[in-house]
């Protein structure tokens, strides 16, 4: 271990080479389409989750409300998910 910690302390900085990405369309594409599709699934499982809580509620209307506005809203953001993918993919075959 010291051995190669005295080796990396020699290197000067035209021997160290780092790697440069590059920003490109494909990796922009795969970040926005990866972030869509990890929020369209928590949306889903708050949507299972919700429902779940709404079948045991056993009668209870304020468990029963906090279940179905949480199917709601879990809705309407796997609408905005699936809207949102659709305008990038849009956005990116245009461009």
């Amino acid at each position: 271990m010291k051995a190669a910690l005295q080796t990396l302390a020699q290197l000067t900085k035209d021997q160290v080479t780092i790697p440069k990405p590059e920003l490109t369309d494909a990796t922009v594409a795969s970040a926005f389409k990866l972030a869509l599709g990890v929020a369209g699934g928590i949306a889903m499982l708050v949507i299972a989750i919700a429902g779940f809580k709404y079948v045991v509620s056993m009668g209870n209307p304020e468990q029963a409300a906090k279940a179905k506005n949480a199917i709601i809203y879990a809705l309407v953001g796997l609408l905005v998910c699936l809207v949102s993918f659709g305008i990038v993919n849009l956005l990116l075959d245009r461009l």
